[in-house]
């Protein structure tokens, strides 16, 4: 993970933010190696987002990510080519993380229980691998 986003995908996410119905307020902490955000939500607590600049997100970046990142948080891949596979899904929902792109992130804003929910592009992506 990292800092090597194009320039002008931070200020969409945080337009995003801005925008969402949830979102009361939010800051970006000051981290050396990644985008780490807080945000303020207006019904539910705090939560921590590490937007990633990663292609492929993998259970060695899952596993290696940054400490802030446990129990309650989420990670947002910010590249709009980003994927991960069903197996950083599964492994980041047993340590009630969230992990998706800008749509799946901005839905599980809305929950408590966000590591819970599964965005309609997850449940598309279970059902193409179960057939194939």
């Amino acid at each position: 993970m990292g800092k090597n986003l194009h320039p002008s995908i931070l200020p969409y996410w945080e337009r995003a933010l801005r925008g969402h119905s949830n979102v009361n307020s939010f800051e970006r902490l000051s981290y050396s190696d990644d985008y780490i955000y807080r945000i303020q939500r207006k019904r539910g607590q705090d939560i921590i987002i590490l937007a990633s600049d990663a292609y492929r997100f993998g259970l060695s970046d899952f596993f290696t990510r940054n400490e802030v990142i446990a129990n309650g948080t989420m990670i947002y891949l910010a590249r709009p080519e980003s994927d991960y596979s069903l197996d950083v899904a599964d492994a980041a929902k047993q340590e009630e993380v969230t992990i998706g792109k800008l749509k799946e992130i901005l839905g599980a804003l809305n929950l408590d229980r966000h590591w819970t929910w599964e965005s309609e592009d997850r449940k598309d992506k279970r059902e193409w691998a179960k057939k194939n």
